[in-house]
C-alpha cells in the first residue's frame, strides 16, 4: 500500500463531524448548558467533545470562565470553517440518497454564470446516453 502523498502535509489529526457540531452549538449559544440542550446532550459529553477537538487540533478554541464562553480569534475562525464542512457533509448525503434513488445526475465544482453555490458543489440533471455518473 501507498504512503501519503509527498504533496499534501500529514497534520496526524482527525476529528469527527459530531464533535464539529457540538463545537458550533457552543459558539452559536456562547453557553454550555443551552448547547447541550439544543444538542438533546448533557453538559459534561458536550465539554468532553469540546476538550478533545481542542486537543486534536492543538488549539484553544474557547474561552471560557464562570461567567462566560467566548471565542477566541483561532475558534472564530474555525467555526467559519465548521459550518461550511457541517454543510458539505449535508449536501454530500442528499446527493447521494438522491443519486442512489435515479433523481440526481453529475456533480461539478465548477462555477457557472458567476454564481456559486451555498454548498459550493452544483448538481446538474441526470446524463443523457445512461451512467448518471459524477464528473
Amino acid at each position: 500500500m501507498a504512503g501519503p502523498s509527498p504533496h499534501v502535509e500529514n497534520t496526524g489529526f482527525m476529528f469527527e463531524l459530531s464533535q464539529l457540531r457540538c463545537f458550533v452549538a457552543v459558539a452559536e449559544e456562547l453557553h454550555f448548558g443551552r448547547a447541550a440542550l439544543r444538542l438533546n446532550m448533557t453538559q459534561p459529553p458536550l465539554s468532553r467533545q469540546i476538550q478533545i477537538l481542542e486537543r486534536v487540533l492543538d488549539v484553544t478554541l474557547l474561552e471560557r470562565s464562570n461567567r462566560a464562553v467566548r471565542l477566541t480569534p483561532a475558534g472564530q475562525r474555525f467555526l467559519t470553517d465548521a459550518r461550511h464542512l457541517l454543510k458539505l457533509a449535508e449536501s454530500a448525503a442528499v446527493l447521494a440518497r438522491r443519486m442512489a434513488n435515479g433523481k440526481a445526475g453529475s456533480i461539478s465544482s465548477r462555477r457557472s454564470s458567476g454564481r456559486k453555490p451555498e454548498s459550493g458543489v452544483w448538481v446538474n440533471g441526470p446524463r443523457s446516453g445512461g451512467g448518471g455518473g459524477f464528473g
